[in-house]
């Protein structure tokens, strides 16, 4: 026995008006900036949901993967600090084999899968990038061209970029 069309259309309606508010949340959330800013740009506050992250006498805060401090003039995207975790990997996160290890990048954070969720990780040596980090910088040095972002550094390669240590004649 074939159902009516009005009685299939009903539950469709009924979950529209459930997932509504989390849209206009999330709509909210991006049209604020916090989605598409880069690191140094500033915020009247943290997005709504964020989490406050004490290391050391420094407090962060952290929202879908993205990390932010407060500044002299507001807030401000920050790289998250080294040995922080977090409990979910950030939608858009990469997930990059160095030999038989697996880290998870995202927007220049790199991470480790550890007992209580994924930490901070230095940017491991070798690891190949398809695309830099927003907010990288270009250096010069000795006619070479190096990028860095949070005291990552990586060198042009073929299809990318690849991780690299700070030659030691720019320290």
């Amino acid at each position: 026995m074939k159902t009516p069309r009005s009685s299939r259309i009903i539950p469709i309606i009924f979950l529209g008006f459930l997932t509504l508010p989390w849209l206009m949340a999330d709509a909210a959330h991006a049209q604020r900036g916090h989605d598409r800013g880069v690191r140094g740009e500033r915020y009247s506050g943290p997005p709504p949901g964020h989490r406050a992250v004490h290391i050391g006498k420094h407090e962060y805060y952290e929202h879908r993967g993205n990390w932010y401090r407060k500044g002299p003039r507001g807030y401000e995207r920050a790289r998250g600090p080294r040995g922080s975790a977090i409990k979910h990997l950030p939608r858009g996160h990469r997930v990059i084999h160095v030999g038989k290890d697996r880290y998870y990048e995202h927007r220049g954070n790199w991470y480790v899968k550890g007992p209580r969720g994924y930490y901070r990780v230095q940017a491991p040596r070798g690891a190949f990038i398809s695309h830099l980090p927003p907010g990288h910088r270009r250096i010069v040095h000795e006619r070479r061209v190096y990028y860095t972002y949070g005291g990552d550094y990586y060198r042009r390669s073929p299809g990318g970029y690849i991780v690299i240590h700070l030659p030691i004649s720019i320290r």
